[in-house]
Parts: C-alpha cells; structure tokens; sequence
C-alpha cells in the first residue's frame, strides 16, 4: 500500500511540476539556463525519491517553497500539504497494525 501511495504522488508529482523549477548557482529561481534542484520531479526515480523524502518529513520545506516560487501557490499547497497529512496517516496506520 506504501509503494501504491508513492507511485501514484510521483506521477501526480511528475504531472504538475516536472521541468517547471530551474535554479542558478545561489539557489534563486530562473526560467531559462538553470539547473533543477537536486531533489525534482524530472525523472520517475527522483520523483519517487522526492516524495519519499516529503513523505519522512526530511527537509521537505525547501522542497516545497522551490515549488511554490516556480509553479504557483494553490497546485504547490495542495499537493505537499496532501502528501503531508496523508503520507503521515498512512505512517501511523502502518505502525500500529505492526504493533498489533
């Protein structure tokens, strides 16, 4: 059910935001001739990496304030704070049916 959830937020992910945030050499936001951040939604395996990393809460507030800078507020909130909330309820359930 975990790998589901992942699989199905990086495509989301990778329909949203892919090829969408570029920045320079100090971390600002450009258009045009930047590299992507290290964590992105360009390829299924960085997307998968990107929300699993959202999804343990690891330095994902950088992640998503790139996001929101480069793609807009409303789609950038809905999506992180869904993956957020969800993901974590996802992680409780998980643990409770193992100590179960």
């Amino acid at each position: 059910m975990l790998l589901i959830f992942v699989f199905t937020y990086a495509l989301l992910g990778r329909e949203l935001f892919a090829h969408k945030v570029l920045l320079d050499s100090i971390g600002n936001l450009v258009m045009i001739n930047g590299v992507p951040p290290t964590p992105n939604f360009d390829t299924c395996v960085n997307a998968m990496s990107l929300v699993f990393i959202v999804f343990t809460n690891d330095g994902w507030s950088n992640i998503f304030f790139n996001y929101y800078r480069g793609v807009g507020s409303f789609s950038s909130t809905l999506y992180f704070y869904s993956l957020v909330v969800i993901g974590q309820r996802i992680l409780l359930n998980l643990f409770i049916a193992i100590l179960l």
